[in-house]
């Protein structure tokens, strides 16, 4: 399984409140689109931090599920800081630093480009 996307989605546009960018998803040769929103200071902040990895042409996208007990309205996606982490025998689990727990496939850990920050997208329906 793969989720990526193209460095032009990570450019700022000024004409939006929140940054949307397209993900794509590879699933056993199965392609499909995905959508998530982060606020253009979050991603300024997620590029300085170096949370875009970037390899042949293109950038992974870590897929952070939030498992909290929280409101979906009240989500947002950006730069979250880490407090605290651990594996489950199918997950890399993270405590954040605003009161959420987020996870992960345990088999990506090693990919990550950051364990002491993490970047949540909030996923949208589609682009508007």
């Amino acid at each position: 399984m793969g989720k990526y996307m193209s460095p032009k989605e990570l450019i700022k546009r000024d004409d939006e409140d929140l940054h949307t960018f397209r993900v794509k998803i590879n699933i056993h040769g199965r392609r499909h689109t995905e959508y998530y929103t982060i606020s253009h200071e979050e991603l300024e902040l997620a590029k300085d931090l170096g949370l875009f990895s970037e390899k042949n042409g293109y950038v992974d996208y870590f897929d952070w599920k939030p498992i909290a007990d929280i409101e979906q309205e009240n989500l947002y996606g950006g730069v979250k800081k880490v407090l605290n982490k651990f594996e489950t025998d199918k997950h890399f689990v993270v405590v954040t630093d605003d009161d959420n727990i987020y996870t992960i496939p345990k088999y990506l850990r090693s990919k990550l480009p950051s364990e002491d920050f993490i970047l949540f997208g909030k996923r949208k329906n589609k682009r508007k």
